[in-house]
């Protein structure tokens, strides 16, 4: 299993390097997002279909029990960084 570091955006503040997060694969096209303390925040999924190519990012809501769509992205930095700030 290969775990992918996730790059701050460009212009983003400087955050310590444990706080990046890091992707680890679930199956093809899905990888789940994990902080620098090892916790889960959420799910990335490829989405590809006529419109082109996307990231999905999605948390687990307690109160539903359910995973809940965070919002699309045409970059992951951006799904991962809306995981990372989604409260």
């Amino acid at each position: 299993m290969t775990i992918i570091p996730i790059d701050t955006a460009v212009g983003a503040p400087s955050r310590p390097l444990s706080a990046t997060p890091r992707l680890v694969p679930v199956r093809s096209g899905r990888w789940r997002v994990v902080d620098g303390a090892g916790r889960i925040i959420g799910h990335l999924d490829d989405v590809s279909d006529q419109h082109g190519s996307r990231f999905r990012a999605s948390r687990y809501r307690r109160a539903t029990g359910a995973l809940v769509t965070v919002g699309e992205f045409h970059r992951r930095t951006d799904a991962v960084d809306a995981l990372r700030y989604a409260g």
